[in-house]
């Protein structure tokens, strides 16, 4: 599930003060007395990220044929990238360090999140080895390959 919520107590003051809202990426487990509700008390967070403003959200997530999870984040809003916490000149999305704008590809079956060694940045200097699609500033929807390949569609 994905969803927002105030920037986190233990995030550092700064952003705390000047973000709009911080996205968590968590499981949850099915409660025991009712099948179709979550356990709340369950909650594994597995991925979170800041976001700037309240707008260009993204939030689409879905298992791929590979078994990865892929989520869509959002460039973190304001026009035209011109804002506090936006990356200067590129924005967010074309910033290889930021989640913002964004689709993951994530191991979610691991005990301490990874990185798929098939990542297309992975190793190279100064980009994150999450990041599978960038230039994204507002992912609402995205398909798979009918054909059964991973290749994915924005």
């Amino acid at each position: 599930m994905v969803y927002s919520g105030p920037v986190s107590s233990d995030t550092p003051r700064r952003v705390r003060l000047n973000f709009n809202c911080t996205n968590y990426l968590s499981e949850f487990r099915v409660s025991k007395t009712d099948p179709n509700q979550a356990d709340l008390t369950s909650e594994r967070i597995i991925f979170r990220w800041h976001k700037p403003q309240f707008n260009h959200n993204g939030g689409a997530i879905a298992f791929g044929p590979d078994g990865y999870l892929y989520i869509a984040t959002g460039d973190g809003g304001s026009a035209n990238d011109k804002a506090l916490f936006h990356t200067e000149e590129i924005g967010n999305a074309q910033d290889f360090k930021s989640p913002l704008g964004k689709i993951l590809r994530l191991d979610v079956n691991s005990v301490i999140l990874q990185h798929p060694s098939r990542q297309p940045f992975r190793g190279q200097q100064g980009r994150a080895t999450r990041n599978l699609c960038l230039r994204s500033a507002q992912s609402l929807a995205y398909s798979f390959d009918a054909g059964g390949g991973t290749a994915i569609r924005c």
